[in-house]
């Protein structure tokens, strides 16, 4: 067998901060493709996501690896053909590294994060005091311990609300969009079970019990392959809700209630409410999912 790099060969373009490298063989003789394709595996040429082989002319540092390849025949040598290798930046963090893109299992992620205002009737003054009553009120799965409207259940803090109206308040909330690369088309049997579901392990760096799935799209990108978008809502407070106690008429239950000194004081007691009781394992909801932080 005959494997030469090509003397053109190690070509490198850098643009918009875009860097791409280039390597040329010339290869003979091999029958067909197949023989050609069995060089990668064997790694006799370069193979996904193998290193440029050398480093450090970048600033800052590029971390070139194989991304993609061509194969054509030569027109001018029976069994030779020109294999074409080109290198992509890799970066420092990707969430499947052992992948490329439009690979099935390639995942990639899209996230934001906003402030939202929330109608409240308590509030602390640090995150530890906050998070002292949660250790008290909550089970190990951030869910109340007592009925909503008893006073075990009173959540404590400084009462901000206004004869019962409550006060608006910023609370940080967070989106993520995981794009996944999938060879087959979504079930909805398969995600109907984690819809509303909190996460019952650490998922994306995100703490247990802070991630709720709130729904998947599937279409298909290319002959054999489906783009799948999974949504998920974060608040790094377990999604808990205040909820004051209430007379039947629906009125809030005041700390102060007289003839007298009706519509003055404050919410006599507040209750978390969790909506989104029930956790799911979020890895198992494809095998692509099981290998992500």
């Amino acid at each position: 067998m005959a494997i030469t790099e090509l003397p053109n060969s190690r070509r490198i373009t850098y643009g918009s901060g875009q860097p791409i490298g280039v390597r040329e063989y010339h290869v003979y003789p091999y029958a067909t493709e197949a023989d050609v394709l069995a060089l990668f595996a064997a790694g006799i040429l370069p193979g996904k996501l193998e290193r440029w082989p050398s480093a450090g002319y970048f600033t800052p540092e590029v971390d070139l690896r194989v991304f993609d390849y061509e194969i054509l025949r030569d027109t001018n040598v029976q069994e030779a053909w020109i294999v074409r290798i080109t290198y992509r930046e890799l970066g420092p963090d990707p969430l499947t590294p052992n992948l490329t893109p439009n690979e099935a299992g390639y995942i990639s992620m899209r996230t934001s994060m906003e402030a939202s205002f929330e109608d409240a009737w308590r509030q602390w003054d640090t995150q530890e005091a906050l998070n002292a009553v949660a250790a008290v009120k909550l089970d190990t799965f951030f869910r109340p311990i007592y009925a909503v409207g008893t006073q075990d259940s009173d959540i404590e803090g400084t009462r901000i609300d206004v004869a019962g109206n409550p006060t608006s308040v910023i609370r940080h909330m967070q989106r993520i969009q995981l794009e996944l690369v999938s060879p087959f088309r979504p079930s909805p049997n398969i995600y109907r079970g984690y819809l509303g579901t909190r996460n019952l392990s650490t998922f994306l760096d995100c703490p247990r019990g802070t991630i709720v799935f709130t729904g998947v799209e599937g279409a298909i990108s290319s002959p054999g392959k489906w783009a799948l978008t999974f949504n998920f809502d974060v608040d790094y407070f377990y999604h808990l809700k205040q909820v004051p106690k209430r007379h039947p008429n629906g009125s809030v239950v005041l700390d102060v209630g007289s003839a007298e000194s009706e519509g003055t004081g404050h919410a006599k007691i507040v209750s978390w409410v969790q909506p989104f009781s029930i956790g799911t394992e979020f890895r198992d909801m494809t095998t692509y999912f099981a290998s992500l932080p």
